[in-house]
C-alpha cells in the first residue's frame, strides 16, 4: 500500500461523507417541506369551566340539530363517524392556565382588534379548541362541515358568545354564525373558509387553503398597476384548487392572458408564489 497518498484518500473520504450528508439533508427538507398536511381549528370562547357532555354535543349535531332543511340533517352518517376519527382533537383550554388568551391587551395578533371582542374576552373562562389534522390526503371536505357546526354546537351548550378560526384569523359572533348555518346546507363552500389578505406593502398572502391540504401561499411585493390582474389570478387559483382539493398546477388564464402561478414550498403550510406570464411562440 503506498501509504503517501494517504492523506489525499482521507481528505476524498471526508468529501465524499460530506457531499453525502449533504445530499441526505436535502432529501429530509424536501420530503418534510413536500409532506401532506391539512389543519383547521376553531376556538369557541365560553363562560364554562368544563367541557360540553359528548352524548349532549352529539346530540345536539344530529337528533336536535336546529338546521335541519327539508327532512335532511346537514350532519349525515359521514360526518358523525367523525366523532370517533383520531384525528379530530376537542379540548378544553383554561383561563386559570393560559391567561394570555383572555387579556384585550395581550390577545394573540391572529384576533382582529374588534372593540366588542376585546370588551367581552375578560368574561370567558374556558376556550373549547375544536381541531381537525391529517397528515394523509383527504377525500373530501366533510370534516370543514363538522367542524364548524360542533363550534355552534359547543357554543350553545356553555353559553359562548364568540367563535374564532385560528387559521383565517377571522372572529364570528354566535348570531353570525346561526345565519351562516341557517342560510347554507352546505358549508363546505370556499367562501366560509379561505381569506386573501392584501398587505400594505402590496402582496398578498392567502389564509385557509392549508384546512383541505393546500398550502396557504404569500407573494413578493406586486408593482401598483398590477395589483388588480394579481388578485383577479389569485382568486380564479384559490377557487380552483379549492375545487379540485389539491394545487392547481395549469396555467390560468385572464384577460386574453395566460398566466404560470410558480410556486416553492417554504414551510408544509405555505408557499412563496411567482406569477409568470405565458410566452407564445411563432
Amino acid at each position: 500500500m503506498d501509504l503517501g497518498n494517504r492523506p489525499v484518500i482521507i481528505a476524498t473520504v471526508l468529501i465524499l461523507l460530506a457531499a453525502l450528508a449533504i445530499s441526505i439533508g436535502v432529501y429530509f427538507r424536501s420530503s418534510r417541506l413536500n409532506r401532506f398536511h391539512a389543519h383547521a381549528e376553531y376556538w369557541v370562547y365560553s363562560t364554562a369551566d368544563s367541557m360540553p357532555n359528548q352524548d349532549r354535543l352529539m346530540g345536539r349535531l344530529v337528533g336536535e340539530n336546529p338546521y335541519v332543511q327539508q327532512g335532511q340533517n346537514p350532519i349525515s352518517a359521514g360526518e358523525g363517524l367523525l366523532f370517533s376519527d383520531v384525528r379530530l382533537k376537542i379540548a378544553l383550554v383554561l383561563r386559570s392556565k393560559n391567561p394570555n388568551l383572555f387579556q384585550g391587551n395581550k390577545l394573540p395578533e391572529s384576533i382582529p382588534d374588534q372593540h366588542e371582542f376585546v370588551a367581552d374576552v375578560s368574561r370567558f373562562h374556558s376556550i373549547i379548541r375544536l381541531q381537525y389534522g391529517s397528515p394523509v390526503k383527504l377525500k373530501d371536505k366533510r370534516h370543514l362541515q363538522f367542524l364548524l357546526h360542533a363550534s355552534d354546537a359547543a357554543a350553545e351548550l356553555t353559553g359562548a358568545t364568540w367563535i374564532f378560526d385560528k387559521i383565517t384569523g377571522s372572529l364570528r359572533t354566535k348570531e353570525e354564525l346561526e345565519k351562516i348555518l341557517g342560510e347554507n346546507f352546505d358549508v363546505t363552500k370556499l367562501q366560509f373558509h379561505v381569506r386573501l389578505e392584501e398587505a400594505e406593502d402590496q402582496t398578498f398572502r392567502s389564509f385557509g387553503l392549508i384546512k383541505i391540504g393546500v398550502p396557504d401561499f404569500e407573494t413578493h411585493p406586486i408593482p401598483r398597476d398590477q395589483m388588480s390582474l394579481v388578485r383577479t389570478l389569485l382568486e380564479k387559483y384559490i377557487a380552483l384548487s379549492w375545487e379540485r382539493g389539491e394545487t392547481f398546477p395549469d396555467p390560468i388564464k385572464a384577460y386574453d392572458d395566460e398566466f404560470f402561478l410558480l410556486q416553492k414550498r417554504v414551510s408544509p403550510t405555505l408557499t412563496q408564489m411567482r406569477i409568470v406570464r405565458k410566452q407564445m411562440i411563432s
